[in-house]
């Protein structure tokens, strides 16, 4: 096999014109080679070592390409065997004598608002995760080859928000999921109170009263996960900075809000530290995604089974969460910094970001 099918960002003839933005960024920044370094191993065990996806990922495919790497990458951290040889669904898992089939989608930007509308998404949902839905609602994944008899998980990546934003659970997709009954959010297991207003919608409230889960078709759908920035280039270079991809040419910051420690503490709570720097803990695949459960699925999947980092459910009318791990982040921040960049800097810049958060939530 020759460099042209094995390596992610050889050349293949293209002019840089025709090759995606995002792409060149992370071609030629000398700040991204723990992500380019992560992207090539990942590749490798995609199985899809081919001029075509080569071509699909230096192109129009590559935000669709970052989504299998990233979904890839999780499902075998937590322990699944992934089968990605079909088109649809993209991945069939097999763990502990259980099968389960995954079909991803990336929610859409401005400019396919049109497409969308035409599908009578509402407006406030139709860029997002919502219009997403519907698309895959429409299309019908369950009656793929294989699927039958099988839990379908539907996995969504917003990219166009950015890294992950928001400073509990999602509570608009939540809304939209599982209609205007229920509002009260709350997490049994560890105390944390995510109740309260969901951006509601009447528009929303007209169209899907009781909800997506409650539209024909949609009992097909065992579960929705929701990817927040796992398949942000940022990701890549964090993990890649974390592991064997180090480099002495880059420091990265990570900030934002996260789950407290401590269920005394409140709704969320601030974090700050440079990339590498945390000794034995090391950031995960699944940080921050978010599994939500159908309650009406003909074919549910097991909880606690696919890998998220945190489960919602459905229990005696109310939608509670569960974290099954220690630190979920509902804001996520990633600031890349040269390597020469001094270790005075990094220290302050930690602590102002950690102040500047602090003032944030007393507000």
């Amino acid at each position: 096999m020759n460099d042209i099918e094995t390596d992610l960002f050889a050349a293949t003839g293209r002019p840089d014109a025709q090759l995606h933005p995002q792409f060149l960024v992370l071609r030629d920044s000398p700040l991204l080679a723990p992500a380019r370094n992560m992207l090539r191993d990942l590749h490798v065990l995609c199985h899809r070592e081919s001029r075509d996806f080569q071509d699909y990922f230096q192109t129009n495919g590559f935000d669709t390409a970052m989504c299998d790497i990233y979904l890839l990458a999780m499902f075998r951290d937590a322990g699944h065997t992934v089968d990605m040889s079909r088109h649809s669904p993209n991945f069939m898992l097999r763990r502990d004598g259980i099968v389960a089939a995954v079909e991803a989608t990336t929610a859409l930007d401005a400019g396919s608002r049109r497409r969308v509308l035409s599908t009578r998404v509402p407006h406030d949902v139709s860029i997002g995760s919502g219009g997403a839905l519907i698309r895959k609602l429409l299309q019908a994944p369950w009656h793929s080859p294989g699927v039958a008899d099988t839990p379908l998980v539907i996995a969504i990546h917003d990219l166009h928000r950015g890294e992950a934003s928001g400073n509990k659970l999602p509570m608009a997709l939540l809304h939209f999921l599982f209609g205007s009954r229920h509002h009260d959010y709350v997490d049994f297991e560890s105390h944390l109170e995510i109740h309260g207003s969901a951006a509601q919608s009447r528009e929303i409230d007209c169209m899907f009263p009781a909800g997506f889960f409650a539209q024909p078709g949609a009992e097909n759908i065992a579960a929705i996960l929701l990817c927040s920035d796992g398949a942000m280039v940022s990701k890549f270079n964090r993990m890649g900075q974390e592991g064997v991809h180090h480099s002495d040419a880059v420091r990265i910051l990570r900030h934002g809000r996260c789950r407290p420690h401590h269920r005394a503490a409140g709704s969320a709570t601030c974090f700050a530290y440079e990339v590498g720097s945390r000794g034995a803990e090391h950031e995960c695949w699944n940080e921050g995604t978010l599994l939500v459960h159908n309650p009406r699925a003909i074919h549910p999947l097991p909880r606690n089974w696919l890998g998220a980092s945190a489960e919602v459910a459905l229990r005696d009318g109310h939608l509670v969460a569960t974290f099954l791990r220690d630190f979920h982040p509902f804001t996520s921040v990633t600031e890349t910094l040269t390597g020469a960049t001094p270790g005075w800097w990094v220290e302050a810049r930690k602590a102002r970001l950690a102040r500047d958060l602090l003032d944030h939530a007393s507000r």
